[in-house]
């Protein structure tokens, strides 16, 4: 479309990003920005370390004038023109001031408790003010999280589907076992998955994840509870998704056991590689269920190893998983590139008019 991209960011390692997402050397094509890391410096007060490193990095922007502005992240900085904010989870909208500057804290609680909130409450309060009105919109990814959104007052917000990879490929024949690719992390409810699997002795299920020092230092004990409890049908891969494809593509079902709110990657790629997809209700995931028309809401234990079992046993042809395999288009990068020339060339053509943006229920 004729535009320099830059990307702000702490960290840039283009290497790195391609070879977990694999989008085509898109990152190496940025212009890169260095912004200053946040450092937590104490494991309580975390609100003023937070407008301690917001007054630090705000200015930063403040002179820029970019003809459009994509934020993947709580913003700290303060930009004069609007800024489109892609949300996977509503708690991202509060990471940093101004938007924790409006969180109602409440003044309860012994005296200096009441004098801390207070404070806090005077100080965000002047650096939102700095800010002045925001004419933000916030693109939700996932309808709970568009719900979300509204519920607390972004009537600015819209849906999108992020980009995924579709690159998998289905396997024939394809095997009667399942698969799940997951960070250690508790909102993946691994241990869902290893209860359902243990349910099912007779048949194989692959955890695809990557037990890192960074994930066991966020959350510890989490993934050595994981790691010492699997049952013996359950065979761990310690890997990226990416490297081991087959896993993917010679899988019946991938079995999704998580709790986020916003649309998994890891879905849509195992959908693009001929898996019946699996979710429990009230998730992220059930938005590609719904979108593809294709997979199985499950609302317990029982109910997903009764479904499980049945879709294992079943023939399934190359033509019906072929098609399967077509669902997971509209969620490709191919589909999120066209999203964003309407959306640009709808901001281009209103001049940041406040009437609703293009989204993919659209």
């Amino acid at each position: 479309m004729g535009y320099r991209v830059s990307l702000a960011s702490d960290v840039f390692r283009p290497s790195d990003f391609e070879r977990m997402y694999g989008i085509g050397g898109v990152m190496e094509k940025c212009e890169h920005i260095q912004i200053p890391q946040f450092t937590q410096h104490f494991n309580r007060f975390m609100i003023p370390q937070r407008l301690l490193y917001s007054q630090r990095v705000w200015p930063m922007f403040a002179d820029a004038e970019p003809d459009i502005v994509f934020s993947t992240q709580s913003s700290p900085f303060i930009i004069p023109q609007r800024i489109f904010h892609f949300v996977y989870n509503v708690s991202d909208v509060y990471g940093y001031p101004p938007a924790a500057a409006k969180l109602d804290l409440r003044l309860r609680g012994s005296v200096i408790r009441r004098l801390y909130s207070s404070m806090l409450k005077e100080w965000g309060g002047l650096l939102w003010r700095k800010r002045g009105e925001s004419k933000d919109w916030f693109f939700a990814v996932g309808t709970l999280i568009l719900a979300d959104l509204r519920a607390r007052g972004y009537l600015s917000s819209s849906l999108v589907f992020p980009p995924c990879r579709i690159v998998f490929k289905p396997s024939f024949p394809k095997k009667k076992q399942v698969v799940q690719a997951a960070r250690m992390i508790p909102d993946k409810g691994l241990e869902r998955y290893l209860d359902i699997a243990s349910r099912l002795p007779d048949y194989t299920f692959h955890l695809i994840g990557r037990d890192s020092p960074l994930l066991r230092r966020l959350y510890p004990g989490y993934s050595k509870k994981i790691l010492s409890s699997l049952p013996r049908n359950v065979v761990y891969v310690d890997t990226l998704v990416g490297e081991r494809p087959e896993l993917l593509g010679e899988s019946k079902i991938y079995l999704y056991t998580g709790n986020e709110r916003g649309i998994g990657l890891a879905v849509v790629e195992a959908l693009s590689a001929g898996c019946v997809p699996f979710s429990p209700p009230s998730v992220g995931a059930v938005d590609i269920i719904n979108a593809s028309k294709f997979g199985v809401i499950y609302r317990n234990a029982e109910e997903a190893v009764t479904r499980i079992r049945s879709v294992l046993e079943e023939e399934h042809a190359e033509a019906k998983v072929l098609a399967m395999s077509e669902k997971a288009r509209q969620f490709s990068p191919e589909s999120f590139q066209q999203w964003v020339r309407n959306a640009v060339g709808f901001f281009e053509a209103q001049s940041r008019a406040a009437s609703p943006l293009p989204s993919h229920r659209e």
